[in-house]
């Protein structure tokens, strides 16, 4: 039965030719002698009897065979009756033929055609026998009628007997043989004959798809469609050597004329193709022609505005290739279409176009239900076999069943792969992601993010090492090579179609600025309606993306397409409502490109000029460019921020890089020397062949002459910007307000946004508020700056995201790192801080009798106020450990990894965060292991770092604190002279002792006398009193607390 079932799908007439063949061997086998073939062969018919019918070898077969295997009584009687038969349709036969021949010879009269009417008529009147079928002869002789207008369709149709149902109901009867349709044989005959007007008429009255799900249908029209398009497709969409044979055209008058061109199809194939629908698929040589003549047609229209024709394609593309068997060949056609059809063709294939979604999503739900580790093969098969013809269904049910995360990062990683290796239009991946974004939706920011990376080569972590950090900060060539993680080799092909397409769609400036907006939707819109943990996760994917993103434009785009693109930074910050960090870092590159730009207009101008010269030209370069800008940021703020910070000031602070600023010439060093040993490498490889060797040596030799050559750059644009910086920075800040105010708005408005924007920015501002302070810039205040970064970092931990947390630890490391090397020898400070502004100091009486003296602050003193800061940090860090808040311990201990190389250094201190750290440890072991993890990284480094702990008097010199005197007070920088205590404090926010009475104020005033050199304690940033808890198993730090808050006095 297996056997006869395949034979049956691969032919239809199948029974017929084994009828043949059984009845040559019946003739050969009834001349052998040998009577065991011929009892073989019975055998074989008798057996073939369930395939072949008893009809056709009664036709075919002997009548002796036939009496033999049974299917007749006598083979005589058999003979005898069909003489008889015979000659009475021999006798039928020659009446026909005369009747026929009267027809055509004599005039066809009116009477005459009633009479043939009424004859074919009385054929679909009169009841047929049951499950009888009508004679094809007698369609094609009605279709030929209907076809030279001699019978209206109106006029016959209505007697035409066949019940038409839904295409739905078929699908699900159970009947072994459909009942003869009269109508559908109609159709066919009219098809046959190439009558598309009636067929067509006749295929409107019934249900969509109805007609072409009946297979003869179906072939009949493929090959309509066939003879129409023969033509055109010889002319223009034959691949080159491929041969086939010519079709034979109708030869009829009445039927459709060959189309010749595209323009052509219109009339006709169009619509044939959507009443086709998916069952083109019967014929697949017709398919592959209509995708060829897609493509061609393609090819044209690029070039053609028929716009007529290519929707006319579309609609085809929709009907029938979109879910026809072979939907990968449909690609081809797909993929020479613009973005938005293509788009649009998704959507309708998705939407409009599926009949069977529900079949398709309950097989679909079938094969993840009973998916085990045993069936895993023959369940992806199955789902194989479902989205071969319409993907669209099966994966928008199957990815519900899915894990979004999971599906998320590996589709991400795909897509960058592909993009990266294939040129695949990306337009509409980005279109998606920039639709996600104007939704709300941050989450497919990840495709993103792995997209530029990939294509690109550019990465974003927060995990580098020193050595990366180092390089970050040279030019682009030491940034390629000591940098990044990975090799960004061979990325110059991809990156430019990821340029070009976000160039040729508008889409580069739109992401940035719906990156930078969706950074606060993400905790002010989705906040509320998701764990605080992936509300973190989400602001930081979208701030590390914008950041990749920013760079990759910056390093690609040419300095004319991103000046065209990116407005100025009043436009951003007003119109387009973006963060100012984000509006500075997409602004910088272009104020950079301007200022260069520029400054070699203006050396060309005037060429053989001296170094002082072009660095005079500089400046000119940057006032001309800056000066507009000097001006757009006067509208960020509000009118009184500009009292204590000049424009200008703000200008440069946030239009600087790390680049600018430094030269990394231990990066180079290193990057130069590992070329020189991978050299050597070469040189003593004697496998390699000597061609090859030749190549990597000019290679390696190549790279070494280039970062030599953009370290020289470098220097010289360092020196160029320092310059610039001295002529500027007696106009950075004003004296209108004290000094604590105009150190909270640097801080405010500078240093604290941009210090957690990334790693390089966190050491930029470290090094910026260093650069400010060697260039003993006026009214800046070095020490009140260190002591508002260090007094109290609890409110700026507990409000950081976890990358974050990273930057901010760097940019507090660097912090420390200079406090450390200050506070290391006497000779380094006095070399950079002695006769600085920024440590001069004013001690100011708390009494009546004494007047205020301007002093510098000495090295004993300032090795009093870093361990005032140590203990500050002890103190906030034993604070975020005890709260129990996820988020506080997290960052603190992120934090103080960050910090570690440099802090904490006193021996007293260290124990008692290990104290605390040790307690974490015990209690998150079991509830939140990733805080276990963090804490046990940290306790196992802290322990290593014991041996570089000193004890308290080997970190400062400790003195007797006098208990019943207050110190005296100390007040910064000149000005506010003649104040006294009680005024100091209220102006400057920075004392934290009140008086207490005039004896003990003037006990205070003999005892800071009388130590003047004694140790000054200097406020806390924002004069929190909130109470912190301490390690109470740590007497030692009790007695640190006490002598700070009691024996050192205020310093401003």
């Amino acid at each position: 039965k297996a056997i006869v079932f395949v034979f049956q799908e691969l032919r239809d007439d199948m029974p017929s030719i084994l009828a043949d063949v059984f009845c040559i061997l019946d003739i050969e086998t009834g001349c052998l002698e040998e009577k065991h073939k011929r009892d073989h062969f019975t055998q074989l018919v008798g057996a073939c009897l369930i395939c072949v019918p008893d009809g056709m070898l009664k036709e075919r077969l002997d009548p002796e065979t036939l009496e033999s295997l049974g299917l007749i009584k006598q083979a005589q009687q058999f003979n005898q009756k069909i003489v008889k038969i015979k000659t009475k349709l021999f006798n039928l036969l020659h009446i026909v033929n005369v009747i026929l021949r009267s027809w055509v010879c004599s005039p066809f009269s009116w009477t005459r055609s009633l009479s043939v009417i009424m004859f074919i008529w009385c054929f679909f009147w009169f009841p047929q026998e049951p499950n009888g079928e009508t004679p094809s002869s007698l369609y094609h002789i009605a279709a030929a009628l209907l076809q030279h207008n001699l019978i209206a369709l109106e006029d016959l149709y209505v007697h035409v007997s066949g019940r038409v149902v839904s295409v739905l109901v078929v699908l699900s009867s159970d009947l072994a043989a459909p009942p003869d349709n009269q109508k559908l044989g109609l159709l066919e005959a009219l098809l046959r004959i190439g009558d598309w007007q009636h067929a067509q008429s006749i295929m409107d009255q019934m249900p969509a798809f109805y007609a072409t799900s009946h297979k003869a249908i179906a072939i009949a029209l493929c090959q309509l469609l066939h003879l129409i398009v023969e033509p055109l497709y010889r002319r223009a969409a034959v691949p080159k050597g491929a041969k086939g044979g010519l079709m034979t055209p109708l030869r009829n008058k009445q039927a459709l004329r060959p189309a010749e061109s595209f323009d052509d199809l219109s009339r006709g194939v169009f619509t044939m193709l959507c009443y086709l629908g998916p069952h083109l698929s019967h014929d697949p040589i017709l398919f592959a022609k209509v995708v060829r003549l897609g493509k061609s047609f393609m090819k044209e229209v690029r070039t053609d505005t028929r716009v007529v024709s290519l929707y006319c394609w579309l609609a085809s593309i929709d009907h029938c290739l979109s879910v026809c068997v072979c939907v990968c060949v449909c690609v081809c056609v797909s993929v020479s279409l613009s973005f938005t059809n293509l788009q649009a063709r998704f959507s309708q294939w998705l939407s409009v176009s599926v009949i069977n979604c529900l079949l398709c999503a309950t097989s679909s739900g079938f094969s993840p239900r009973r998916l085990t580790k045993e069936n895993v093969k023959p369940s992806g098969r199955q789902i194989g076999k479902l989205s071969h013809s319409n993907p669209t269904i099966l994966f928008d049910y199957v990815s519900i069943l899915l894990l979004v995360t999971a599906i998320m990062v590996r589709l991400a990683s795909l897509c960058g792969a592909v993009f990266r290796k294939y040129p695949i239009e990306l337009a509409g991946l980005l279109q998606y992601v920039t639709n996600q974004l104007k939704a709300g939706k941050s989450f497919d920011l990840l495709i993103l993010k792995e997209v530029v990376q990939k294509m690109a080569g550019i990465e974003i972590t927060d995990e580098m090492t020193v050595e990366q950090l180092e390089a970050m900060t040279g030019g682009e060539q030491l940034k390629a090579e000591g940098g990044y993680f990975g090799q960004i080799r061979n990325t110059k092909k991809s990156s430019q179609r990821l340029k070009d397409a976000l160039l040729d769609h508008e889409l580069a400036l739109p992401l940035c600025l719906l990156m930078a907006q969706q950074r606060n939707g993400v905790v002010f819109s989705e906040g509320g309606e998701k764990h605080l943990k992936l509300v973190g996760k989400l602001y930081d994917q979208c701030h590390d993306t914008l950041v990749q993103f920013g760079g990759f434009l910056a390093s690609n785009l040419s300095t004319e397409d991103y000046i065209k693109r990116v407005p100025s930074i009043d436009v951003l910050c007003n119109q387009f409502h973006t963060p100012h960090d984000a509006a500075f870092f997409l602004s910088r590159p272009m104020y950079a490109h301007q200022i260069l730009s520029k400054y070699d207009e203006l050396k060309k101008a005037e060429k053989g000029s001296r170094q002082q010269q072009k660095v005079h030209k500089y400046i000119a370069a940057c006032e001309q460019i800056m000066a507009p800008v000097h001006e757009a940021v006067v509208s960020l703020h509000l009118p009184r921020v500009w009292d204590d910070l000049r424009p200008q000031f703000y200008a440069t602070f946030w239009s600087l890089t790390m680049y600018d600023l430094a030269v990394p010439h231990n990066a180079y060093d290193r990057e130069v020397n590992k070329l020189k040993i991978q050299i050597k490498g070469i040189e003593e490889n004697t496998e390699m062949p000597l061609n090859k060797k030749k190549k990597e040596k000019e290679r390696c030799t190549a790279l070494q002459d280039k970062l030599q050559e953009e370290e020289k750059k470098q220097l010289e644009h360092v020196q160029r910007v320092l310059h610039r910086l001295k002529l500027e920075k007696d106009n950075w800040l004003l004296a209108k307000s004290t000094k604590n105010e105009t150190i909270t708005k640097f801080l405010q408005l500078c240093i604290f946004p941009r210090c957690v924007f990334s790693a390089i920015d966190a050491v930029y501002c470290a090094r910026f508020v260093e650069l400010v302070h060697q260039q003993k810039t006026p009214n800046f205040c070095t020490l009140l700056c260190y002591d508002r970064v260090f007094s109290d970092i609890i409110y700026t931990v507990a409000s950081c995201t976890e990358n974050e947390s990273r930057r901010y630890g760097r940019f507090l490391c660097c912090m420390l790192e200079t406090v450390t090397r200050w506070h290391s020898d006497r000779a380094i400070y006095e070399k950079e801080c002695g006769n600085y502004p920024g440590f001069l100091t004013i001690f100011r009486a708390s009494g009546f009798d004494g007047g205020n003296k301007a002093d510098q602050l000495d090295y004993e003193n300032f090795r009093h106020v870093v361990h005032k800061w140590h203990y500050k940090l002890t103190k906030a860090s034993v604070h975020c450990l005890e709260t129990g808040e996820y988020t506080h311990i997290r960052n603190i201990l992120i934090v103080l990894t960050k910090i570690l190389p440099w802090y904490p250094k006193v021996l007293n201190l260290g124990q008692a965060l290990e104290c605390r750290v040790h307690k974490i440890c015990q209690e998150e072991k079991e509830k939140r292991p990733d805080l276990y993890a963090l804490a046990m990284g940290y306790s196992g480094q802290l322990k290593g770092r014991k041996v570089h702990m000193v004890p308290e008097n080997e970190f400062h010199h400790k003195e007797q604190p006098v208990r019943s005197a207050t110190p005296g007070t100390l007040q910064n920088g000149p000005g506010n002279t003649g104040k006294p205590a009680s005024a100091g404090k209220a102006e400057e926010g920075a004392i934290e002792d009140s008086d207490k009475s005039k004896d003990k104020s003037q006990a205070a005033q003999k005892t800071a006398s009388k130590n003047s050199t004694a140790a000054n304690k200097v406020s806390s940033s924002n004069g929190s009193s909130t109470p912190n808890r301490y390690c109470t198993q740590d007497p030692t730090f009790h007695a640190a607390q006490a002598q700070n808050d009691v024996l050192l006095s205020s310093l401003i």
